[in-house]
């Protein structure tokens, strides 16, 4: 069977040769095991699927956990700036945005903290969960 198959099968409740494998990786782990950047991996559709399925393929699993929203594709227009820093760190600045979105080598992406907004200055058109997209 297919990994395809052999989950296709199990989700209809039918016996398959084995029980479907797929495992959730720590982010971290397609930093270290795969050559792409971590603001890259973050930042771009192509290159979360890559990844996944890359790991996926090498591991034998027979799918992916997608863990991470789709970006939008266009999110490169919207950067403004983009600076490596000596530690590795890369920071994205995103037009508009107050603070960069910084990149470790090994980790997830965050924003700096910022001070916390009043109600009155949030703009429900402008806000975001985690990226300003």
């Amino acid at each position: 069977m297919t990994g395809r198959e052999r989950v296709q099968c199990a989700m209809a409740g039918r016996e398959a040769d084995r029980v479907p494998f797929m495992c959730q990786l720590a982010i971290g782990h397609y930093f270290l095991h795969l050559d792409v950047s971590p603001a890259d991996f973050w930042l771009h559709n192509d290159a979360i699927v890559d990844s996944f399925v890359a790991l996926a393929e090498r591991y034998g699993m027979d799918g992916v956990l997608i863990n991470l929203p789709g970006r939008d594709p266009d999110i490169d227009a919207q950067i403004e700036r983009r600076e490596t820093r000596d530690n590795g760190e890369e920071w994205i600045w995103f037009r508009g945005w107050p603070t960069p979105l910084v990149c470790p080598e090994a980790n997830l992406p965050q924003h700096p903290p910022e001070p916390p907004a009043t109600l009155a200055d949030l703009d429900p058109d402008h806000l975001f969960y985690e990226d300003p997209h």
